[in-house]
């Protein structure tokens, strides 16, 4: 499930006003729609707010993310607001999560990943690429090396 928002210079506007249901995890997505003034603007990060948690996600390519489902738990108003580049933040938006939490038939959840967590997992794929590249020059090499002394 999606919730849409329009990004206009600095004024982020929610699409519908639909409520998560309390305890949801895992399934449910902003999606951003951002005009002009946003291009080139990199990166872009999703900041979520409730009582005193906050976590930070990045937007994909397709300028969508997850919520984090620590947002769902319990029923109040999840704050959203979009970050871009160096520093270009916009109003805070709200979505309400409504209703009494689940406690019985909940399997165990890791964290939601952060900014930090999704940064961390590209510089290890950066890492064996670099690797692989690595393993093929040195195979290149020693072909080379074994064709000038045959």
């Amino acid at each position: 499930m999606e919730y849409f928002f329009k990004v206009r210079r600095q004024c982020l506007i929610r699409q519908s006003d639909e409520p998560i249901i309390t305890s949801s995890r895992n399934e449910f997505y902003c999606r951003f729609c951002f005009d002009e003034n946003w291009n080139g603007i990199e990166p872009k990060t999703v900041n979520f707010e409730k009582e005193n948690l906050k976590i930070s996600v990045r937007l994909d390519n397709n300028a969508r993310c997850r919520i984090p489902w620590e947002m769902t738990e319990t029923d109040g108003y999840i704050k959203i607001q979009v970050v871009g580049g160096d520093l270009v933040p916009t109003n805070t938006a709200v979505i309400k999560v409504a209703g009494k939490p689940i406690t019985e038939g909940l399997g165990p959840t890791e964290a939601s990943p952060g900014i930090y967590g999704e940064l961390e997992k590209e510089v290890d794929c950066l890492k064996e690429r670099i690797e692989k590249t690595e393993q093929i020059i040195e195979i290149i090499t020693d072909e080379e090396i074994n064709a000038l002394f045959t």
